[in-house]
């Protein structure tokens, strides 16, 4: 989340955003970009992974038996 945050305030200073100061196009876009393009994005990716993820109750319980044998 650090390095996340630390990237949006780099983008943000690069075009030039000023605290209390009506903002540019170029600082209003990278804001919706961060807000919204970003994560959904992100979303998707982690739908797909998670689709070819497979834990069902079988493999579940499998992985429980090779945790209680070590």
């Amino acid at each position: 989340m650090a390095l996340g945050t630390a990237m949006l305030a780099g983008l943000l200073g690069k075009f030039g955003y000023v605290a209390d100061q009506q903002q540019n196009d170029a600082v209003i876009l990278v804001m919706r970009q961060a807000f919204t393009t970003v994560p959904g994005v992100l979303w998707i990716v982690t739908a797909v992974v998670l689709f070819f993820y497979r834990l069902n109750k079988t493999s579940y319980n499998r992985i429980v038996e090779e945790l209680k044998k070590r």
